[in-house]
């Protein structure tokens, strides 16, 4: 898979969550890049058991989070 550039103006957010079995103990990760692939922010952490489609969804919970504390206006997730 290829990473695409957002539009003009708009940052892009990349996520991943993934358990160690499913369910089990998980990890998350995400970065945020602006229009031209320069990197603004990125997290990462832990959660507890969980399976790999709530991994997913906290992963994408915690980048939105973030996005909307730092006052990111236009977003392409």
């Amino acid at each position: 898979m290829l990473w695409s550039f957002p539009d003009p103006g708009t940052s892009a957010l990349n996520t991943d969550g993934c358990p160690k079995g499913n369910p089990g103990p998980a990890s998350i990760i995400g970065i945020i890049r602006d229009d031209r692939g320069v990197w603004i922010f990125g997290y990462f952490g832990k959660i507890p058991d969980t399976t790999s489609l709530e991994a997913e969804l906290w992963s994408i919970f915690k980048g939105l989070s973030l996005v909307r504390e730092r006052r990111i206006p236009f977003l392409m997730v």
